[in-house]
């Protein structure tokens, strides 16, 4: 696990400028998500978790949109690249979802943190895990792959020459 957080830092650092476009998209999609979050909880009275999942996918198809255009300025316009495209980002920001939730879970029910609050909080811890994965199979760079396979490849050769070691 240590290896991933390292891993994901290093590309962060190396990408900051995307990353700091990437978070101020991510911020306008806290207001949509905690907007319609609030609105499912307390004017729908759904079940916190249900609407957690509700605002998420709302935020996520606003934030694909300007992260599209914006932070990774990827003009392909057909309809398929956009579609897979737009399944792409899904499928990764599933990943955070489930990142987001189990926080959220875990605030909620065992720290008895405030519902908004957690997700807020849920929201946060799920953003750096959201762009590694995002930039990397939704709006893919051949640079990023490069730096991820050998920072990966750096990871594994340090692991068997530790094994190596013992």
């Amino acid at each position: 696990m240590k290896r991933v957080i390292d891993l994901c830092r290093r590309l962060i650092a190396r990408n900051w400028f995307e990353f700091l476009k990437f978070c101020l998209v991510g911020s306008s999609g806290i207001f949509v998500n905690l907007g319609v979050y609030s609105f499912g909880i307390y004017a729908l009275r759904i079940h916190y978790l249900v609407s957690s999942i509700g605002a998420q996918t709302v935020a996520m198809t606003t934030n694909f949109l300007l992260n599209k255009y914006f932070t990774f300025k990827n003009m392909k316009s057909s309809a398929s690249a956009l579609a897979r495209q737009y399944v792409s980002f899904a499928l990764s920001c599933v990943l955070g979802m489930l990142v987001n939730t189990g926080v959220l879970f875990a605030l909620v029910q065992f720290f008895k943190v405030q519902q908004v609050v957690a997700q807020l909080a849920a929201i946060g811890a799920a953003a750096m895990f959201n762009f590694v994965c995002v930039r990397a199979i939704a709006f893919k760079r051949p640079a990023l792959n490069a730096i991820a396979h050998s920072e990966i490849a750096d990871g594994l050769e340090q692991g068997r020459a530790e094994g190596d070691a013992s």
